[in-house]
């Protein structure tokens, strides 16, 4: 586990993603977690993400609501604790991989999505992505804004606005496609996260990001207020979160300033495939 210097250094470069409405800078909700990779103001989050918040922008327009995609920074001013709302480029970067490595089993789009924050900072925090993959077993921390919209609920949450992000710990217990993967590009935590938790940095005993939350592996509910109840199941957002490996996060970070500053797009940045093992299934 991280010494408490530490992670609150992890806290200051973890964001929460959602929506203000236009021209002002009181959230409407979170939406998702994401973090800072530089401090120049890129941040990296959950490409399902930035959907989600283009579907909510969509629905709320149909009750004449207009709302816009913000990043949301607890800002600390003395004894003050207040939250600091940021405005982001209407362009996001998404990275599609332009030929699929062999042997590599995820899936061609990646869901990653890019973000600039509009104005100017000036030594943003940031977390640093680590270079070297993440081991089996090896002690991690999430951190991030799970319960989503619940994080900055001003009207029924019983103990009211919860603004700084949430440090939940646990371990590597599997890689993908396999254990003894050498380049894995993927990962399972025991870590249990929920809505509100895609994008989520995933840090190691340094502070350092191994990963970023992608998916919860949640479980079929059934809804059922008596026994005649035909409610039909549902998959609960709650679960052990699943991640992408730094072999990804490293591409698509070197990607920023190539989409961002010179409008370069659909460069083939390659993943290290020099290790990757095809996959093959055989009868015992």
């Amino acid at each position: 586990m991280p010494d408490n210097l530490v992670l609150s250094k992890v806290k200051s470069g973890t964001i929460a993603l959602g929506l203000v409405r236009k021209g002002s800078p009181q959230p409407i909700g979170v939406l998702g977690s994401g973090f800072l990779i530089s401090s120049s103001g890129y941040v990296m989050t959950a490409g399902h993400v930035s959907d989600g918040m283009r579907e909510r922008i969509n629905d709320l327009r149909k009750e004449n609501i207009e709302a816009e995609r913000a990043i949301f920074i607890v800002d600390h001013d003395g004894d003050i604790l207040g939250f600091a709302t940021a405005g982001v480029d209407d362009r996001i970067a998404r990275y599609r991989m332009p030929q699929k490595p062999i042997g590599l089993t995820m899936a061609g789009e990646i869901d990653i999505a890019l973000y600039k924050i509009l104005k100017k900072e000036e030594d943003l925090p940031y977390l640093r992505i680590r270079n070297s993959n993440v081991t089996l077993y090896e002690e991690v921390v999430m951190c991030g804004y799970p319960g989503g919209v619940q994080s900055l609920n001003f009207s029924t949450a019983s103990l009211g606005m919860r603004m700084s992000p949430v440090i939940q710990s646990g371990k590597i217990v599997s890689l993908f496609p396999s254990d003894n993967s050498p380049v894995p590009n993927g990962f399972q935590t025991d870590i249990v996260g929920t809505g509100g938790s895609s994008g989520s940095p995933i840090v190691d005993s340094n502070g350092d990001v191994v990963g970023i939350a992608l998916q919860v592996l949640g479980a079929d509910v059934m809804d059922i207020e008596n026994e005649n109840d035909n409610s039909t199941p549902y998959i609960a957002k709650v679960g052990l979160v699943l991640g992408l490996t730094t072999n990804v996060l490293s591409v698509v970070s070197n990607f920023a300033a190539d989409y961002f500053e010179r409008n370069i797009k659909d460069i083939p940045y390659p993943f290290d495939t020099t290790t990757i093992h095809p996959t093959s299934f055989r009868r015992l």
